[in-house]
């Protein structure tokens, strides 16, 4: 086969072996080739004498045919967030893949030019390879925080290593053993004698016994977690898929009255469903973000201004308190006056069965173009914020400055709850404020831990998720994670932002609640594993309205590893690395 067309077919079977390798898919052996199609090209591309230009052209090939096949579901985030023509979206698909997926070019330039220019990254290839493709994987610019580790983490015996080195510490493994898979195949392959020498063996020995050591490791580990699960406290949650429509702006914006009629006509049967199938015992029920579009809980001066509160979403969330003594966590919009203009937070409010609104986090991580413009106050001053579509132009979001951590009542139920009811009307939530607040004074709301709340792609980054994880002020039991997903449609982003969270349970080794609008949603246990509900799917579906509920374990006060050394490994072994050149040169 020519150069010329070895890029377009090995850039098209890393697309799909890199799609494969992840949620939905999960292929358990391809994943162990995905890195192949770089090395072998790379090595080509060295052969060849290739320029810089060239190489710089086959990356964006590569780039392309992994978004093309991994991320298409971006084309259908334009169209349906932006509201950008479909046309228009594939054009701005194409320098999307190529400036978020800059680590192809890095890596590419690095295996085929810069590897072989110092010789420091030459002699200890199996180091100086994972070495610098891990440093490159974390310091590269994304939007949604995908890393090579993510394509193995699926392999949860191998996974379990997490808790010593989190997900950059899997990358740095995965390429180790990838490469060492690849070398041992190429030597192989052109003289299978070379298994017998001494130093064959000596060197990749020593990889396979390594390879051996973390799965024995991992399988370790999820029998010690799981016996640790078994004597754990549970507390039970429902989650609430409820499917509510896109909070679309402008002509699109779903009406007034169809955003009332969801909130007390589909919303309730959903959460009568849960309890009725719960026997009696739900200690939180968890709403996803924007499962109520558009509107607040918060009553003041300004959202009543605004029109931003709606006493139908009040009473729905004392509702639940009510008839079923039951806290609930959920998400809506916060404002606040800054001097002369409103800032307006994506927030997650918690209720707790007392009818009081305990905490309130505002969502720290904000998406770029999705929940913040860049430069939005010059844009505003210059009037070029007329070029931003419109649904994106009404979305921008403050950042939250704090890290709060969510309290949580467990109960030791001896006998189930009776629903009772709630003696208000949905309207009267607007000015019977002292009646509600006498009807719940009698009621009890005592902690017994806290957990931690992130809203949407927050719980695909790492750093951040340990940072709240270490900074709280309370020690945290586990993590509520609710998100936005049905802006991808029926795509696999849902898929694969689940995947990409998944790996949080076994850094920390805390239960996850993942609780979507449309799907997928599902609660992970400290091994990475699905728990199986009490009652609905172990993932629920694309797009419908479904229920969830889980006895999740509860991990108190142990702490893992990678919470308290974070990447520290990683400067042990960049001086590892140094060492061993410095050495090599004095013995030399």
């Amino acid at each position: 086969m020519k150069i010329k067309f070895k890029p377009i077919v090995l850039s098209i079977l890393f697309g799909i072996s890199a799609t494969i390798s992840i949620e939905p898919f999960s292929f358990p052996i391809i994943r162990w080739f995905v890195l192949w199609h770089l090395f072998y090209i790379s090595e080509e591309l060295r052969r060849n004498h290739a320029s810089y230009k060239k190489i710089l052209w086959i990356s964006f090939l590569f780039a392309l045919s992994l978004c093309i096949f991994s991320f298409y579901w971006v084309i259908h985030l334009f169209v349906e967030y932006g509201g950008i023509p479909l046309i228009l979206s594939i054009f701005l698909f194409i320098p999307y893949s190529i400036l978020l997926n800059s680590k192809i070019p890095l890596i590419l330039i690095f295996l085929s030019k810069i590897k072989y220019k110092y010789k420091i990254f030459y002699k200890y290839n199996l180091i100086s390879i994972p070495l610098v493709i891990t440093i490159i994987d974390i310091i590269t610019p994304q939007v949604f925080n995908w890393y090579w580790g993510n394509l193995v983490v699926k392999n949860l015996i191998f996974a379990q290593v997490a808790d010593i080195f989190g997900i950059h510490g899997i990358t740095f493994l995965y390429v180790f053993f990838s490469y060492s898979f690849y070398r041992i195949f190429k030597l192989l392959y052109k003289n299978y004698l070379i298994f017998f020498l001494p130093r064959f063996k000596k060197t990749y020995g020593f990889v396979l016994i390594l390879f051996l050591l973390i799965h024995l490791y991992g399988i370790v580990q999820i029998h010690r977690i799981n016996e640790m699960i078994k004597s754990s406290q549970k507390i039970r949650i429902a989650m609430i898929q409820p499917n509510a429509p896109l909070e679309k702006y402008g002509e699109n914006k779903v009406t007034i009255e169809s955003v009332e009629n969801f909130m007390l006509n589909e919303i309730p049967p959903l959460i009568e469903e849960a309890f009725k199938n719960s026997e009696g015992k739900i200690d939180l029920f968890v709403f996803p973000e924007s499962g109520i579009p558009y509107f607040s809980t918060q009553k003041d001066a300004l959202t009543l201004r605004l029109n931003a509160y709606h006493p139908y979403f009040e009473y729905l969330i004392h509702y639940i308190n009510a008839r079923y003594n039951a806290d609930v966590i959920f998400n809506d919009f916060y404002y606040e006056q800054k001097q002369n203009r409103i800032v307006v937070y994506n927030s997650a409010p918690f209720y707790s069965r007392r009818g009081k609104r305990e905490e309130t986090y505002h969502k720290r991580k904000l998406i770029a173009f999705g929940e913040q413009i860049p430069l939005a106050e010059f844009l505003d001053q210059t009037g070029l914020i007329q070029l931003v579509p419109e649904s994106v132009r009404y979305s921008r979001f403050e950042p939250g400055k704090s890290f709060i951590v969510m309290p949580y009542q467990r109960e030791n139920y001896s006998n189930p709850v009776k629903a009772m009811d709630y003696p208000f009307e949905p309207i009267e939530e607007l000015y019977k404020t002292k009646e509600i607040e006498n009807f719940f004074k009698n009621k009890e709301f005592k902690p017994t831990g806290y957990f931690m709340p992130l809203i949407c792609y927050e719980i695909i980054q790492p750093e951040y998720v340990r940072d709240f994880f270490l900074s709280a002020n309370r020690s945290i039991d586990f993590i509520v994670n609710i998100t936005q997903d049905k802006w991808y449609g029926k795509t696999i982003e849902s898929y694969q932002h689940l995947s990409l969270g998944l790996v949080r349970a076994i850094e920390l080794r805390r239960s996850i609640v993942r609780s979507t609008n449309s799907g997928v949603s599902t609660a992970i246990d400290p091994t990475g594993s699905y728990i199986k509900p009490i009652y609905g799917n172990i993932l629920t579906g694309q797009e419908t309205k479904e229920v969830q509920v889980v006895d999740l374990p509860i991990i108190k006060n142990q702490n893992t590893l990678y919470s308290y050394l974070g990447n520290s490994w990683l400067y042990g072994l960049i001086i590892l690395f140094l060492w061993l050149n410095l050495f090599r040169k004095k013995s030399s």
